[in-house]
């Protein structure tokens, strides 16, 4: 049975749960509860919520958006809830945010080895432009930058 959920502009209430997705699927190189809290008062940031019908945060996804570039700064899913379609909706409504605000494109940076989440991105419009070498850590890992434009 699918999961029920909704995507909602992150919230004050969100960002407790938020920080223990980002530490589970980030490790070392997650963002603080702090960090993710200065984003509700940040005008250049565009943070969302995958919360249940329960109200429980399943996932998030934020982007910075600089004049009409996009780019997307994490995209996380609660391991229990992944499979669920949660990364592509976040995905989606970034997408549409975006658009929303006229940007002329949205990128990313996503490691090499993620398959699943390169492939939901090709599905979803973003070509690869390029390699940062060792831009990961923990481990150390190249990142592709993908990167979706907008026609206007």
């Amino acid at each position: 049975m699918a999961m029920n959920f909704n995507i909602l502009p992150m919230q004050a209430q969100h960002t407790e749960s938020i920080a223990g997705i980002e530490k589970v699927c980030f490790g070392k190189s997650a963002w603080s509860k702090e960090s993710i809290d200065y984003q509700l008062t940040n005008d250049c940031a565009y943070f969302f919520s995958a919360v249940s019908d329960d109200g429980k945060v399943l996932g998030y996804g934020g982007s910075h958006i600089a004049v009409d570039e996009c780019y997307i700064d994490n995209i996380a899913v609660a391991s229990a809830f992944r499979g669920e379609g949660i990364g592509k909706a976040l995905t989606q409504k970034l997408i549409e945010n975006a658009r929303k605000k006229r940007c002329a494109f949205i990128s990313l940076e996503v490691r090499v080895s993620n398959l699943v989440a390169v492939s939901l991105y090709e599905k979803l419009g973003f070509v690869t432009l390029g390699r940062r070498k060792n831009f990961y850590s923990h481990p150390t890992e190249d990142a592709l930058i993908m990167t979706l434009y907008f026609s206007r």
